[in-house]
């Protein structure tokens, strides 16, 4: 569950009020452009790393950026959740075990659920560099970042099904024998907060009599049934499940 702690014991209209005005806009979108020229500066400096380590041995290649992507993206990442999205994390369920290789399903509400799981994986999991997303394989263009996720071993699919099949199977059958611990995979396949999306969902819902939902979409099933029987096969015993929430803080609070 994520509060945001954006103007913390302020009525949520007041809030909006000031999200709203002009010299909030202006300070958000300088803070933003700041963030994105941090990031790329960080990626690109990995990605030169990643390429000078590639002349080791796979056995010794991946636990190397495994650890070189965490050191430097945990605290940037934490940073950005904390200081330009202003978003606590409150984790409540069961006890997460980060030794143990799982698979993960989340819903996805919008962009900072990325980092949300990112610092999740640090403070309760096996790290964000033993971490691995199911990501559509556009993110490729992304300069230097997607260079970097393809490198670090992050699943990148085409959205074709007689394509992504092998690769689901294959990946989900070695995961064990790799040194991540966490595939992370958003089965609703998109954002709640894409436009159209809500309805789009719920008309599938009404086609198949299933009852109309709100907070979440009706997932895509093929990948995810893949993966688990994948995950069968190579032993991997573990699934969380997160459920991500985000709400303004009450003036009680």
């Amino acid at each position: 569950w994520c509060s945001t702690g954006y103007n913390l014991g302020m009525s949520e209209e007041i809030a909006m009020r000031k999200a709203k005005s002009p010299l909030t806009r202006l300070f958000r979108v300088l803070v933003a452009l700041t963030s994105c020229v941090i990031i790329f500066a960080a990626y690109f400096v990995i990605f030169l790393a990643f390429l000078v380590l590639r002349l080791l041995p796979n056995r010794l290649y991946y636990p190397l950026i495994a650890k070189v992507y965490g050191f430097i993206f945990t605290p940037l990442w934490n940073l950005l959740l904390r200081v330009y999205n202003r978003i606590n994390v409150t984790l409540v369920g069961d006890r997460i075990d980060a030794e143990e290789p799982a698979f993960v399903i989340s819903n996805h509400v919008q962009s900072p659920d990325i980092l949300v799981l990112n610092q999740i994986s640090s403070n309760f999991g096996p790290s964000p560099g033993r971490t691995r997303f199911i990501a559509k394989k556009s993110i490729l263009y992304v300069p230097f970042a997607g260079l970097v996720h393809w490198l670090l071993g992050d699943v990148l699919i085409q959205r074709k099904w007689e394509v992504d099949e092998k690769v689901f199977s294959t990946f989900s059958e070695n995961f064990a024998r790799s040194v991540s611990k966490w595939l992370i995979i958003f089965p609703e396949g998109t954002r709640i907060s894409t436009p159209g999306k809500v309805e789009r969902s719920n008309a599938y819902a009404d086609e198949h009599k299933l009852p109309p939902l709100k907070h979440v979409l009706y997932p895509h099933t093929r990948g995810f049934v893949t993966l688990v029987k994948g995950f069968q096969r190579s032993g991997i015993k573990y699934m969380y499940d997160f459920t991500i929430g985000y709400a303004l803080p009450s003036v009680a609070e």
